[in-house]
């Protein structure tokens, strides 16, 4: 599976910055949730609903019916460089890979069969349903599998 796997599940909401903070807004209007399926939806559909409303961009939701997953490394960009700790985790997840919108931080998006209740501490997210990554497109390095990160996201989650 490779990033645009991604595109052909209708799981994509928008989102725009309110106040510093990305507040989701569903595919085709209205409120958005990450645990609404009737808010989502194409990714064709959200990125044109994003365009057409000046909103800051879309997302991807991630709920416990795919094998999807991300991890979410903040503050780990300074002056475009990665920090030595988060470069180890993405080197061992070999997975497709983005900037964050703010350009502080990655996205890591993956495959999990597990159904996991998630994290965030530490500068470190990790979910597999729940919640939606902001997509930007700005792709770190050269991956564009989805690998499976089952294995990191047990150790990470706590289970």
């Amino acid at each position: 599976m490779n990033v645009d796997d991604l595109k052909n599940v209708d799981q994509w909401i928008c989102w725009d910055n309110k106040n510093g903070r990305k507040t989701p807004i569903g595919a085709r209007g209205g409120v958005g949730s990450s645990t609404d399926p009737k808010t989502w939806g194409s990714y064709e559909e959200a990125k044109a609903y994003a365009e057409a409303n000046s909103l800051t961009g879309v997302g991807f939701v991630f709920t416990k019916d795919d094998a999807f997953c991300g991890v979410d490394l903040d503050d780990c960009i300074t002056d475009g460089t990665v920090s030595d700790e988060a470069l180890e985790i993405i080197n061992e997840l070999n997975s497709y890979t983005e900037i964050s919108p703010s350009g502080t931080g990655v996205k890591i998006y993956g495959r999990c069969h597990d159904i996991l209740k998630g994290r965030n501490r530490d500068k470190l997210e990790a979910y597999t349903f729940g919640r939606f990554f902001a997509f930007t497109g700005r792709v770190l390095g050269d991956q564009f599998q989805l690998a499976d990160l089952s294995s990191f996201m047990r150790r990470a989650c706590g289970e």
